[in-house]
């Protein structure tokens, strides 16, 4: 705890305002307290005042749609898939805007046993595959598909659970994943796998992603740099000190965090977490623009669909030139 005050105390000499206006701004997570938290925790409990800010983490849950909550005005600010919010500005006309990567790309993967010997999307023929249906890891399994024409069988395709337990006994081949989840899970068990990652075969995508309504950054841009500017300093500290990180996350939550599993989980995203050209929060435009061609080729957008107009980078620009 003293160096976190030896740098908040040099840190605060070095801006203007030492003091906080006190705004209570919650932030709806999309999931249950896990690593993903680690950077919001530190905004919550440690960089938020340093930019006149009072932030408040609010845990999801498997039951809880923060873009619902994010449209109802009942918080100000969200994460949540990037799929799912062009899914909603393309299909409600929502007007959400990505001001911040959570993942600059997907950590989407495919596990399988080695026996199976499966390396590449090719091999994924005569396989049964598992389906996360509504997920971001179904829309790569199909871009995956159409890039190079698998031809798979429906029947192979089967919807399964969250739980990696069906993968366990065999009821199937291939396992929609994320890096820092089930790989974790599996190594805790000392189980083998053999893992396909999209992105080194063509297939780019963004994963989760902060946002807000247009209608916060047109009222409010101020209040807006404030949110971006503490989540991306939370996350620097995060990145830089894991396992007190990790400590963090289990004062917020002691009665379900696993720290030893959590932190494996963070290593194991690290790469994720850490931002574009080590940029938190951040992913070029060029990286946007693979995303929305991915979505174009499955035929999830047409081909008049514009991805600038569902993020702004000026804040977390802002944040890095300034900081």
């Amino acid at each position: 705890m003293k160096k976190y005050l030896l740098y908040l105390g040099v840190t605060i000499l070095s801006i203007c305002s030492c003091s906080t206006t006190n705004k209570p701004v919650e932030l709806i997570e999309a999931w249950f307290p896990w690593t993903g938290y680690l950077g919001e925790l530190y905004a919550e409990q440690i960089t938020d005042s340093l930019y006149n800010i009072d932030i408040k983490i609010v845990d999801g849950a498997d039951n809880v749609n923060p873009i619902q909550l994010v449209l109802a005005d009942k918080y100000l600010f969200g994460i949540a898939g990037a799929e799912a919010i062009i899914a909603a500005n393309v299909n409600t006309g929502a007007d959400l805007v990505a001001i911040g990567v959570v993942n600059y790309k997907s950590a989407t993967c495919f596990i399988s046993l080695p026996e199976q010997n499966v390396h590449s999307p090719q091999d994924f023929t005569n396989k049964t595959i598992g389906i996360l249906p509504g997920t971001e890891t179904e829309t790569i399994y199909k871009a995956l598909k159409q890039k190079y024409n698998l031809i798979i069988d429906p029947n192979n395709e089967i919807d399964i659970p969250n739980d990696i337990q069906t993968f366990l006994l065999n009821k199937y081949d291939i396992r929609p994943a994320f890096t820092y989840d089930e790989a974790v899970t599996l190594d805790r068990l000392g189980i083998e796998y053999h893992v396909i990652y999209p992105e080194e075969f063509g297939i780019s995508t963004i994963g989760g992603v902060f946002f807000t309504r247009r209608k916060t950054i047109n009222q409010n841009p101020d209040l807006v740099q404030q949110f971006v500017s503490s989540m991306a300093h939370g996350w620097e500290m995060a990145i830089a000190n894991p396992v007190e990180a990790v400590q963090l996350l289990k004062s917020h939550d002691p009665a379900n965090i696993d720290e030893d599993r959590e932190l494996a989980c963070f290593y194991k995203g690290l790469e994720y977490f850490k931002g574009e050209n080590d940029l938190v929060m951040y992913a070029s435009d060029h990286s946007w623009e693979s995303f929305g061609n991915v979505l174009k080729m499955i035929n999830r957008v047409d081909m008049t669909f514009n991805i600038h107009d569902i993020y702004d980078n000026s804040f977390i620009n802002y944040y890095h030139q300034n900081k």
